[in-house]
């Protein structure tokens, strides 16, 4: 019988570091490495290389991801994509090799995305800082850290699909709202119970009779919906005659720019 073995996973921001991106990677016996790359990325070309070069010399695989590295919900999105592939494996991300701000979008993606209890993330102190200019930042690593974890709370799936719902219309009202949620099976509504009707906690479940059944879907929705994505500050609620609007917050748009829907 084969055991099944996770894997070391390591994910690293690309800046102007090669000793610091290679030598946690190599002592920790990483199997694959993960940089998160830009789409523009003539500057950091050379390090690239020379530290694929050096990874793959040591059997140690490495893949890419494009991300924003000015954009910290763009940093996130690129972390927790990679943590969603590597779902099994042990996932080890490195805070000391990119910029400031990729430090701070790849430790909060380790504190929302840690579902599993397989990531961690660690600094890798260096030896010494360089003062070359064409050359990378430091050189050797004197230490590697391990940080302490935590969990940041993030919305459930039905809100986060619900929020790129309302990304997708720009501007909807509730009755619509609950349409569309019952078109993409995220509501069902039903007069009896049912052996075809199963129960789902990404699926809202409504019973009502006929003639009731949007009064009821309005209510749940207000409950279930619309009062939870408000204390998140993530829509505002516009009335407008007897129909009431729903528009995202600043806060809601940059929210899906990093969560998934359903």
């Amino acid at each position: 019988m084969n055991e099944i073995t996770n894997l070391r996973i390591h994910i690293a921001p690309m800046g102007f570091e090669v000793d610091r991106i290679v030598i946690p990677a190599k002592e920790q016996r990483a199997d694959r490495l993960w940089l998160l790359t830009t789409a523009m990325s003539n500057q950091v070309g050379p390090f690239k290389e020379t530290i694929t070069e050096q990874l793959r010399a040591h059997n140690i695989e490495v893949k890419e991801m494009i991300h924003d590295r000015s954009d910290p919900f763009d940093i996130i999105r690129a972390t927790r994509q990679i943590i969603q592939q590597e779902d099994g494996n042990n996932i080890a991300v490195n805070l000391s090799s990119g910029s400031k701000i990729q430090a701070v979008g790849c430790m909060l993606a380790c504190m929302m995305f840690n579902h599993n209890r397989n990531v961690s993330s660690y600094y890798a102190e260096p030896k010494k800082y360089s003062q070359s200019v064409d050359g990378p930042l430091s050189e050797g690593v004197q230490r590697i850290m391990t940080m302490p974890g935590y969990d940041i709370q993030i919305p459930d799936k039905m809100l986060v699909s619900v929020l790129h719902i309302i990304q997708e219309r720009g501007r909807i009202n509730k009755k619509d709202l609950l349409r569309k949620m019952q078109d993409v099976g995220l509501v069902v509504i039903y007069e009896e119970l049912d052996s075809s009707i199963k129960q789902d906690n990404n699926v809202i479940l409504i019973q009502a009779k006929r003639g009731v059944e949007t009064v009821a879907g309005l209510t749940r929705l207000n409950n279930k919906i619309i009062t939870p994505l408000l204390k998140w500050g993530f829509i505002d609620v516009e009335q407008v005659g007897r129909n009431n609007y729903i528009t995202l917050t600043s806060k809601g748009k940059n929210a899906i720019k990093f969560l998934p829907k359903l």
